[in-house]
């Protein structure tokens, strides 16, 4: 799923994949938002996992700017 953040005309989109028959950590969630005075957080989260030796675990982002 999507997380999009528009700030002075600028949207930036952030895309991954969500896995629901998988668990999340943090309350089963696969998206977080952060917001303070000086930033905004947008994270997306990985399913829970685990990596034998040799194999590897993956969470692929995909990141646009959109303008207007």
């Amino acid at each position: 799923g999507p997380g999009r953040y528009k700030n002075n005309g600028v949207t930036f989109i952030k895309e991954f994949d969500v896995r629901s028959e998988l668990e999340y950590p943090d309350a089963n969630v696969s998206f977080e938002t952060f917001m303070c005075k000086h930033m905004v957080e947008i994270e997306s989260l990985s399913p829970l996992g685990t990596a034998k030796p040799g194999e590897s675990l993956f969470h692929t982002e995909r990141w646009e700017l959109v303008k207007g």
